[in-house]
C-alpha cells in the first residue's frame, strides 16, 4: 500500500501528475469555503435540502456557473440539514462502523467471516474517504455499495456477538 502511495504521488495516475498547484488550486477549496460560511450562518437547522445549490452566487467558484453540493458528504450535510443532524447520523453510522472494527478485532468469528468483514470494513473505509471529495449520496452506484457494505459489516458483527445466531431464538 506504501509503494502504491509513494509511486502514484511520484509518477501519477491515469496520465495526471501529481503536484502542489494541484492540490491548493483545486476549485473544491472554493466551495468547501462557501459551505463553511452557510454552516456559520445557520449551523442548527441549516439551509435545507437542496440549500446549497440555491444560494450558490454563479462563478463565485470560478469557472463554474452553478454547483449543486458542497464537494463534501460532511459539509453537504452540516450546511442543508444543520450540525445537530450531522452529528446523528454521524453516530449511527460510526457506531456500526466501530462496532464492526472492534468484532474483526477482538470477535470470535470463523476465520473467513473475519477476513470478509475486513474486507467490507476497508471498503466502507475507502466510500468514507471519497466522500471527503464528493458527495457520495449522488452517485448511486457509490450510495448502494456504501449501503450494502455497511449492512454486511453490521450482519456479521452482529453474528459475532451472538445476536444473529438462528440457534438462540
Amino acid at each position: 500500500a506504501i509503494a502504491l502511495v509513494v509511486g502514484t504521488l511520484l509518477l501519477g495516475a491515469g496520465g495526471r501528475t501529481f503536484n502542489l498547484a494541484l492540490m491548493t488550486e483545486d476549485p473544491r477549496l472554493g466551495v468547501w469555503q462557501i459551505a463553511l460560511s452557510l454552516i456559520q450562518h445557520r449551523p442548527w437547522l441549516g439551509w435545507g435540502l437542496g440549500g446549497f445549490s440555491a444560494l450558490y452566487v454563479p462563478m463565485s467558484v470560478p469557472p463554474y456557473e452553478h454547483i449543486f453540493h458542497a464537494h463534501n458528504l460532511w459539509l453537504y450535510l452540516a450546511s442543508e440539514v444543520g450540525l445537530p443532524l450531522m452529528v446523528v447520523f454521524n453516530i449511527v453510522i460510526g457506531r456500526i462502523y466501530i462496532h464492526g472494527v472492534k468484532t474483526a478485532w477482538l470477535g470470535n468469528l470463523p476465520k473467513s467471516q473475519k477476513s470478509i468483514l475486513l474486507t467490507y470494513l476497508l471498503a466502507f473505509g475507502g466510500c468514507l474517504a471519497f466522500g471527503l471529495f464528493d458527495v457520495t449520496l449522488f452517485d448511486a452506484r457509490i450510495n448502494m455499495l456504501s449501503w450494502l457494505l455497511l449492512a454486511g459489516i453490521s450482519l456479521l458483527a452482529q453474528n459475532s456477538s451472538g445476536l444473529g445466531n438462528s440457534s438462540e431464538r
